[in-house]
């Protein structure tokens, strides 16, 4: 979700790690910054808060909802033998989650390389 907002383009990441959650931040080109706060119990929603210059957006996302578009996005990429996301976004997104949990784990902002 985090990059369906904000795109490709990270380049440090920073991971506060608990027992019951994560916080993590993201620095993007531009100075923009994406942050991530993930929950370790029964708790099943998604969602977003987004800042922009002139205003706030916030949406809660129904689980129902995330899993039914991605099966039709499946589908449509097994018809058309084409990606529904750029690959190199998807490069990124797991060059990021990497980096996060090697941040947490050194305590410390890692760079996102891809």
């Amino acid at each position: 979700m985090l990059y369906a907002l904000m795109g490709k383009g990270c380049q440090t990441v920073r991971c506060y790690s608990e027992d019951r959650w994560d916080v993590i931040v993201g620095r993007w080109t531009e100075g923009r910054i994406g942050i991530v706060r993930s929950l370790r119990t029964n708790l099943w929603e998604y969602g977003f808060t987004a800042f922009y210059e002139k205003k706030i957006v916030s949406s809660t996302i129904n689980t129902a909802w995330i899993y039914t578009e991605l099966l039709k996005r499946i589908i449509e990429m097994f018809k058309t033998k084409r990606s529904p996301v750029d690959p190199e976004e998807t490069l990124e997104v797991i060059a990021f989650t990497e980096k996060a949990m090697e941040s947490a784990r050194l305590n410390r902002e890692v760079e996102v390389y891809v």
